[in-house]
């Protein structure tokens, strides 16, 4: 489990003999969660994958410029994912199930720079930012690229996507 969901269920230890009851009562579900640049989306699937009607909810982020594309506050997305989650329980449907396992997808091509503590040292830098272009530069003007890619795997690429949408 990561940490961000560590912290927010911890000290929550339900009573094993509600949960055995419960559990024989109520169907399991899979919680679906699309963190994505345009907010965040939860959706509860059956254990056959199809989405159970009437239990899912959306937050949207508010997107006024490409600036928006670029960087997301860590602690705001966090609490966005909160919401979403608390949203979606509080639909009738939502809490006749039993979460049995959670899905995650989160952005496209993002990067958050985090400290030892798993605490965010930066904003979400998202596929539209442009200051990576100039970081790959000056990292293949000071380090051998080619060298570099063989012995971890990865290429000095800036994300080009702002290019492709924004012209």
């Amino acid at each position: 489990m990561s940490t961000v969901l560590d912290e927010i269920f911890e000290g929550f230890e339900p009573s094993p003999e509600f949960v055995s009851v419960m559990a024989a009562q109520e169907p399991a579900a899979v919680l679906g969660l699309d963190i994505g640049t345009s907010g965040v989306r939860a959706a509860l699937f059956d254990e056959s994958g199809r989405e159970i009607q009437g239990a899912s909810a959306r937050t949207n982020r508010s997107i006024i410029a490409a600036v928006d594309f670029e960087r997301v506050d860590a602690d705001d997305l966090v609490e966005e994912v909160a919401r979403t989650i608390d949203d979606l329980c509080a639909k009738s449907t939502a809490t006749s199930q039993r979460v049995e396992f959670v899905a995650i997808s989160c952005f496209w091509h993002s990067l958050l720079g985090v400290d030892g503590d798993g605490h965010p040292t930066t904003p979400v830098l998202g596929w539209a930012n442009t200051q990576v272009g100039r970081a790959a530069e000056k990292l293949r003007a000071r380090f051998e690229e080619r060298g570099i890619h063989q012995r971890t795997g990865c290429r000095l690429h800036p994300a080009t996507g702002r290019q492709n949408f924004f012209g």
